[in-house]
């Protein structure tokens, strides 16, 4: 997909679910945050194919996992979002998302010195929240879920037809958080010291074929399944479906 720019600001047409949506985010919309996901899950994924081509077929053993990670979360997180079957739902997710991440800014605002009110903003998406009765029980403040939960639910609705997106978003973080035990075990590696009866042995790694095929697949299919639900929840709804 080469013009991000169209997809990054693109709003959703009238009497769509995403519209709908929208209406109930006023502050961080449903479907700008949605956008963005598949926008940098996107762009992950063009990296690696730029570098693939720009090399001759010459592939990195570490550096395309943390991009196949990257591309894996963003499409986790606008999945779990799009995929609530109720708009109380979707609403609720995407501002527990936009609620938690402006810690992250307020911090950042903070270090940079530059202005940022986090308990403005607070207030302000707990008032968009309970503007919807069914979700004034449910506190933004709350534990958050974990991508790991996540990912467990997405897995469920997402095909993956080579590897799951948790299985393979757990090996592409083992290898980011540079984990030699992971990497030795799940990478194309020769021992290179060491016998079976010592405590440690040292390893030379090279690049899988295989693994990064497996791990990028589950990653296109993320966002595949992504792109896919922005489209839609941002059909028009016929007026006799119409509540």
């Amino acid at each position: 997909m080469d013009d991000l720019d169209q997809l990054f600001h693109e709003e959703p047409p009238p009497h769509s679910a995403m519209a709908g949506d929208d209406l109930k985010t006023p502050y961080d919309s449903v479907s700008f945050q949605s956008h963005f996901y598949l926008s940098v899950a996107i762009e992950h994924l063009q990296t690696i194919q730029a570098f693939y081509r720009a090399t001759e077929r010459t592939l990195p053993p570490f550096s395309f996992y943390s991009l196949a990670r990257a591309s894996i979360e963003s499409a986790a997180y606008g999945i779990w979002t799009l995929s609530g079957n109720k708009r109380q739902k979707r609403v609720r997710r995407s501002l527990k998302i936009t609620y938690d991440n402006s810690s992250d800014v307020a911090t950042l605002a903070y270090r940079l010195g530059v202005p940022y009110d986090l308990e403005n903003v607070r207030k302000r998406l707990t008032e968009i929240q309970a503007m919807i009765p069914e979700n004034r029980q449910y506190r933004l403040s709350s534990r958050s879920t974990t991508i790991t939960s996540m990912l467990s639910e997405t897995d469920k609705i997402v095909d993956n037809s080579v590897m799951s997106g948790a299985d393979a978003w757990r090996i592409c973080s083992g290898i980011t958080h540079a984990n030699k035990s992971i990497a030795s075990n799940v990478l194309e590696t020769s021992k290179i010291s060491g016998s079976e009866t010592e405590t440690s042995s040292s390893y030379l790694v090279t690049t899988s074929v295989t693994m990064i095929a497996a791990v990028v697949s589950a990653a296109l299919e993320y966002t595949d399944h992504l792109s896919e639900l922005i489209a839609e929840r941002s059909t028009p709804i016929s007026s006799e479906a119409r509540p």
